[in-house]
C-alpha cells in the first residue's frame, strides 16, 4: 500500500472520530485531496463526504456541503471532459446532487441557508451565464426534482422578482438541445412566483 493510499485511509478513519473538528478537518482535507488529484480518487472518498451530510453535527454538514460543492466546481465543462475522467466526473455530480441537494430541508436553518446559497451558485451561477441543464436533467433521472421545488419555493420567498430575474436565462432555451431541462425549470418556477409574461410562453409551445 501507497503512502497516499494509508494516508487516505487514516483520514477516513478520522471522519468516524466523536470529535466534532476533528470530523471536520479529516472531510476537508479528504475533499482537497480529490481536487487536487482527481485522477488518483477513490469512489469510497466521495461517499465518505456524501454519508457526512448527515452527520449528527451542524458544523460538520456546513463543511461537507462546502466541500462538496468545491468539487463540483473543480469539474471542467462537460464538452472539455477528458475520456479518462468522466466517470469521476459523473460520480461527483451524483454525489452533489444526492448530497448537497437534500440538505434544503436540513433541521438546521443555518445547513439549510448554505445548501439553498450552494444550490443557487451551481445551478443558476450568474445572471449572464445559462442554468446547468446538465444538472438539472440529471435531477429528473435521480427523482430529485421535488428538492428543486423546495429550493426554488425558498428563492421566491427571499426574492420577489425570481421570476423576472431568471426568466431571462431560460427564455432562450425554450427550443433546442436543452429543451427539455429548461422546461423543468420554467414549470417549476411557475409554482413558486410569476413570471414577467407568461402570455409568451405560449408562443414556444
Amino acid at each position: 500500500m501507497t503512502e497516499g493510499e494509508n494516508l487516505v485511509m487514516a483520514l477516513v478513519d478520522r471522519t468516524c472520530d466523536p470529535r466534532v473538528i476533528v470530523r471536520r478537518s479529516a472531510l476537508q482535507v479528504l475533499s482537497n485531496l480529490i481536487t487536487a488529484f482527481p485522477s488518483s480518487y477513490r469512489r469510497s472518498i466521495l461517499l465518505v463526504l456524501r454519508q457526512h451530510c448527515l452527520d449528527p453535527s451542524s458544523l460538520v454538514r456546513k463543511q461537507v456541503l462546502l466541500s462538496l460543492t468545491n468539487v463540483l466546481s473543480a469539474v471542467p465543462p462537460y464538452d472539455e471532459w477528458q475520456d479518462d475522467m468522466k466517470e469521476y466526473y459523473e460520480e461527483v455530480e451524483e454525489s452533489w446532487l444526492r448530497g448537497v441537494l437534500p440538505q434544503i430541508c436540513d433541521r438546521d436553518t443555518k445547513v439549510r441557508g448554505k445548501a439553498l446559497e450552494y444550490t443557487w451558485n451551481i445551478l443558476m451561477g450568474r445572471t449572464s451565464e445559462p442554468p446547468n441543464w446538465r444538472l438539472i436533467r440529471k435531477m429528473e433521472i435521480l427523482r430529485l426534482l421535488p428538492f428543486l421545488s423546495e429550493a426554488v419555493s425558498s428563492w421566491a420567498e427571499d426574492k420577489h422578482s425570481l421570476g423576472k430575474d431568471i426568466w431571462p436565462s431560460i427564455r432562450d432555451y425554450l427550443h433546442g438541445e436543452n429543451q427539455y431541462p429548461a422546461w423543468l425549470l420554467l414549470c417549476t418556477l411557475s409554482e413558486h412566483t410569476d413570471l414577467p409574461d407568461a402570455s409568451s410562453v405560449k408562443d414556444h409551445f
